[in-house]
């Protein structure tokens, strides 16, 4: 295993590590327990030699998958997921665009119409 591989497999356990810990949270850090363990399956897809190795056609090195996942049960890392919460919003959750766009341009208007009110004070020569 290379520099780069460990230092990359690090940064991997970290992320792993904040998962687990954000697992039982509310709020923000509850959120970001799914994102932070998919972004560490997806950092030990980036280290160079598993990227040469799949290049090459052949499975990557260190006994980790195309997937990312070690194959390994003791190199295995555990990931421990929370159960959904209750009234917990969906994912494309928010105002209409529709309705955003109709009133940015609403309150342009009115603007526009200000300025060009206000226009006759402060005439040109």
């Amino acid at each position: 295993m290379t520099a780069v591989d460990e230092l990359i497999e690090k940064g991997a356990a970290g992320l792993e590590h904040l998962s687990a810990r954000f697992a039982g949270e509310d709020g923000l850090k509850g959120r970001l327990h799914d994102e932070l363990a998919e972004d560490a399956l997806f950092l030990r897809k980036l280290k160079p030699s598993a990227i040469s190795a799949r290049a090459h056609g052949e499975t990557p090195p260190e006994g980790t998958a195309v997937g990312g996942a070690a194959t390994d049960a003791a190199a295995a890392p555990t990931v421990v997921t929370a159960p959904p919460r209750e009234g917990a919003s969906k994912a494309g959750a928010g105002p209409n665009p529709v309705v955003l766009i109709a009133g940015a341009f609403a309150a342009g208007r009115v603007l526009a119409k200000a300025v060009d009110w206000r226009g006759h004070a402060y005439p040109r020569y």
